[in-house]
């Protein structure tokens, strides 16, 4: 099981700031975002565990994921 946090707009609707998936094995976070679709191009920031990771990394079950959406502005 991986517990999902999606920030701001990554959440697109309330009842999608938090999403458990259920997992066989280890996956790339390139992978399970497809999974849930969020596209890699709205992700700025990737947490696991509390830790910065990039795409490439591998999530494992037990693991909690943040996803922060790209910030634009000026």
């Amino acid at each position: 099981m991986i517990k999902i946090i999606l920030h701001q707009y990554l959440a697109k609707d309330t009842y999608r700031k938090e999403i458990i998936v259920n997992i066989d094995g280890d996956v790339p976070l390139e992978s399970l975002l497809k999974i849930i679709d969020v596209s890699l191009n709205e992700v700025g920031i990737i947490i696991v565990n509390g830790q910065w990771q990039s795409p490439k990394y591998v999530v494992k079950d037990g693991d909690t994921v943040e996803l922060f959406p790209n910030i634009l502005g000026g």
